[in-house]
């Protein structure tokens, strides 16, 4: 057969074992979930299975010149001047760890502004981190208010918005299966980075989108009475599995009959509910297969999704001149055709030059 290779486009949950078991001592491969596929390239040389891949998956985004350029980044910057000395920051440019905020006391937006149009000035690029968890501190960014009066929110079982704890506090995930949550969510991009009025930034980058949560299921907390910093040196083991878990149809979702190896006791520790409910009736655990895979490749499943996402998430700049704008935390295989990855943790802001 010479060269071949095995492409299985799945998200959800799931074991792959690797034994040595193969023929003439290589490992063997066995995957413990039913699933449908894989898809097998024949080759019959290397070259043919990757050129085969690249028809299902796509090929990479065309990324811009000034990507390639030196990378400088870390984070803990007290303000807006020493962050014009090392041109780097992290999530401290937040009001309270709030997207779409920035600090107005250490980082007012006006300075920020200065120092993007210094950036430019220099040909270098500015890149900021949004998260999707919205902060449900009310008042200050006014996002959670907006996303709220329509209801763009992903609900728990009992009907009501889903409460995790991301970096603001207790947060609300936008629902991508809700017809308001795009809007809201281009609404949210436009105000704060509109190029005329905004910070002109030049990609935006789509971090904790597994979207990720502090604490462990079922997360009873009371909103806005979380200090996050104290919680993440708390955090300890996840609690043990109880007799108090719900069914759903007979099927207890956070432990279901097929038990993968999973890092926690529950499906839905450190993440999304697996029983949260979308707008359309699904359940976040029905939206992990491939498709939709909601968080890391929301809103759209056509060619039209990089240039509406592109073009809303940066205010309405031209496709041709921010080309592979979005960088995301976490993606499955084939959208980048469409985007980036992210390649390590802790780089929330970062300048790039050439």
């Amino acid at each position: 057969m010479g060269a071949h290779g095995a492409f299985l486009l799945n998200s959800n949950e799931m074991d792959v074992k690797i034994k040595n078991e193969g023929s003439h001592g290589s490992p063997g491969v066995q995957c413990s979930r039913r699933h449908p596929g894989p898809i097998l390239f024949a080759g019959p040389t290397p070259v043919d299975v990757a050129r085969k891949y690249a028809l299902v998956a796509g090929l990479p985004v065309e990324f811009p010149h000034w990507s390639f350029g030196l990378h400088q980044c870390r984070f803990g910057y007290k303000d807006i001047e020493e962050v014009r000395q090392v041109v780097a920051n992290y999530i401290d440019y937040m009001d309270g760890r709030l997207v779409f905020t920035t600090y107005p006391a250490a980082y007012p937006k006006a300075e920020v502004q200065k120092l993007v149009e210094d950036l430019h000035s220099k040909n270098q690029q500015l890149v900021m981190m949004v998260d999707p968890a919205i902060g449900t501190s009310a008042g200050v960014s006014g996002a959670y208010e907006r996303g709220s009066i329509g209801d763009a929110w992903l609900k728990g079982p009992d009907g009501q918005s889903h409460i995790r704890i991301v970096w603001p506090g207790t947060v609300v995930f936008p629902d991508w299966l809700h017809p308001n949550a795009q809007p809201f969510w281009t609404d949210e991009f436009k105000r704060l980075f509109n190029p005329n009025d905004g910070i002109d930034i030049d990609a935006a980058w789509i971090g904790m989108n597994e979207p990720a949560s502090f604490c462990y299921h079922p997360c009873t907390v009371t909103p806005n009475t979380v200090d996050v910093n104290q919680l993440i040196l708390t955090l300890g083991d996840a609690p043990p599995l109880g007799d108090e878990e719900p069914d759903y149809e007979g099927i207890n979702l956070q432990h279901p009959p097929y038990a993968i190896k999973n890092d926690m006791p529950r499906l839905s520790d450190r993440t999304a509910p697996v029983d949260a409910v979308h707008h359309n009736g699904l359940q976040e655990y029905d939206t992990r297969t491939s498709p939709p895979r909601i968080f890391r490749y929301p809103e759209r499943r056509g060619d039209d999704f990089i240039r509406e996402e592109v073009e809303a998430e940066l205010a309405g700049k031209p496709l041709e001149a921010v080309q592979d704008a979005i960088v995301s935390h976490k993606e499955v295989l084939e959208v980048g055709r469409r985007k980036a990855q992210l390649m390590r943790e802790l780089i929330e802001i970062v300048v790039l030059t050439i």
